[in-house]
């Protein structure tokens, strides 16, 4: 597999359990989770309400004779006696991870049971495969005789959001802090790494300051100045990563049509292109998507590119540099899918792999060794799904 690839692709789970147990195991501990926290914020609202503001004089009277029986400390001294007994070990210099690391939810790849892919996990290559559309068709209806699962979620259509097309690009958390650019109006945002939490970028941005999002930096970003945004874990100060997926989508979509986009002249040069993204796009999603609109809008969409528009300064003169005298264009920019991302819809946002949200890639992640499509096998069960 190559190096990229590799690098790319979700951690595989060992453990033998199938997605689907792993899944509903997820969701039943972030359920216990919240009920714990809900227990403990009535706790702590009863404790608050039995406070006595009084101070009687015989608890007064009890304090005092508690504080003189405890072991007395010389004024003069203090605790320097209690210092000296303890030795200072060496100093360790180790170095701390970024508190931005690993604070994604990355998806798994969706496990799907196919007749094609028993081939590929016996060492074989593409030539042993099925050629023809008849004998694959042969092949899923002996499975399906043989009562095997294809791995596809059962309550699909009622329970899924399908985020589609998903852009190709590098996945990062956008972290925004509190407004000191101009006119204070402008807040700071740093991108971090998914894995790591290293800055990529610093830039001012219209984003609320206090925000943390889940964003896809476009593979093109110097040239169409995009920037992706998949999910929200904080808007202005306000956690989402205890809210269902489908409100974070709905309130991700509803506040960014509030924002205003940054002036592409601030960013943009005409020699080095954009030097930080100006414009934030949230990727398209389809909340209980059927499994008609899959075949006939999301799975195409994914096999071919995006056409957005962006605004490029231009000066009318391909010799001048002035761009705070250029004129806005409009252009249209071509984006590269990169797959389907589905999402439990009840699900809370949670930091790492997860098998509450799975990836069906555009292509195979590894084109040498032969392997099938994802995209054409997530086709070709959906199909077989909907003609049941």
């Amino acid at each position: 597999m190559h190096r990229k690839a590799s690098y790319k692709t979700p951690p595989t789970v060992l453990d033998g359990v199938p997605q689907h147990a792993r899944r509903v195991a997820a969701l039943a501990a972030q359920q216990r989770a919240r009920e714990q926290r809900q227990n403990a914020h009535r706790t702590n609202i009863d404790a608050f309400a039995s406070l006595s503001l009084g101070h009687d004089d015989d608890d007064a009277d009890d304090d005092d004779d508690n504080a003189q029986s405890g072991p007395q400390i010389d004024k003069k001294e203090g605790v320097a006696k209690y210092v000296r007994d303890v030795q200072p070990g060496p100093p360790t210099k180790t170095k701390q991870p970024s508190r931005w690391a690993n604070i994604c939810m990355y998806a798994e790849l969706l496990e799907m049971n196919h007749p094609l892919l028993p081939f590929l996990a016996h060492g074989r290559t593409s030539h042993t495969l099925p050629a023809t559309r008849s004998t694959m068709d042969d092949a899923m209806d002996m499975a399906a005789m043989n009562d095997v699962a294809d791995g596809i979620p059962p309550d699909l259509q009622e329970g899924w959001i399908a985020v589609a097309p998903l852009p190709a690009g590098k996945r990062c958390l956008a972290v925004t802090t509190n407004a000191n650019g101009i006119g204070g109006v402008m807040s700071k945002l740093s991108l971090k790494s998914r894995l790591k939490g290293h800055t990529l970028l610093n830039f001012p941005s219209t984003l609320p300051p206090d925000t943390i999002l889940d964003c896809i930096l476009d593979a093109h970003w110097q040239a169409n100045g995009i920037l992706h945004i998949l999910d929200v874990i904080r808007w202005r100060g306000r956690e989402f990563d205890d809210c269902s997926a489908d409100m974070r989508f709905w309130w991700r979509d509803v506040r960014l049509a509030e924002i205003g986009q940054a002036s592409p002249t601030w960013s943009f040069t005409p020699t080095a292109g954009f030097q930080f993204p100006v414009k934030y796009l949230p990727v398209p999603y389809v909340d209980q998507p059927s499994y008609a609109t899959l075949l006939s809008t999301i799975v195409p969409m994914c096999r071919a590119q995006r056409i957005v528009q962006v605004e490029v300064p231009t000066t009318g003169d391909e010799d001048s540099m002035d761009v705070d005298q250029a004129v806005l264009k409009a252009i249209d920019v071509p984006l590269n899918a990169d797959g389907i991302l589905l999402y439990v819809r009840e699900s809370y946002y949670e930091s790492g792999t997860s098998p509450l949200c799975v990836w069906i890639p555009s292509r195979p992640l590894d084109e040498s060794a032969g392997m099938p499509n994802p995209l054409d096998v997530f086709e070709q069960l959906i199909r077989k799904r909907a003609s049941a």
